[in-house]
């Protein structure tokens, strides 16, 4: 229910849009904030019972890589952060911590230990509007399983 809201809320947006090929797409550097991105998304939270293990796992590792690019920035390449803020290869502390966010659930379900290098990725991104997103959307997808 809560998954069809948001996807009724996103689209509705998409249509009234300036932009509607940055609101279906996404920015050049991080398509995870298009439509497209954001449905991925909803898809694995909507139909977690098809079988697509190799994608989750996927996207579980993915996220573990992303999220340890932006912790070792954070702490060993101070020269590469924003504001003291990591970036990770996105360019914005903002959109590394909303696409880690998004990971998050899905890299908990999988192991721990992958959810906390996410989660570790997040923190390097300051980002604390991603960490209760990433933590509230964990939450929900436990109760859904």
């Amino acid at each position: 229910m809560v998954g069809m809201l948001a996807l009724g809320y996103y689209l509705l947006s998409a249509m009234y849009a300036d932009d509607r090929y940055l609101a279906v797409v996404g920015n050049y550097n991080d398509y995870s904030l298009g439509l497209l991105g954001v449905g991925i998304a909803l898809a694995f939270y909507l139909y977690p019972d098809i079988n697509i293990e190799f994608t989750i796992n996927a996207l579980a590792l993915g996220g573990v890589v992303i999220g340890m690019i932006a912790l070792y920035q954070w702490g060993m390449i101070p020269l590469m952060t924003l504001n003291g803020r990591a970036i990770g290869t996105i360019g914005s502390p903002v959109s590394l911590g909303v696409l880690l966010a998004i990971l998050l659930p899905i890299a908990f379900s999988k192991s721990r230990i992958y959810a906390l290098a996410i989660l570790l990725g997040i923190l390097a991104s300051g980002s604390r509007g991603a960490l209760l997103a990433g933590v509230a959307g964990t939450m929900v997808y436990r109760w859904r399983k």
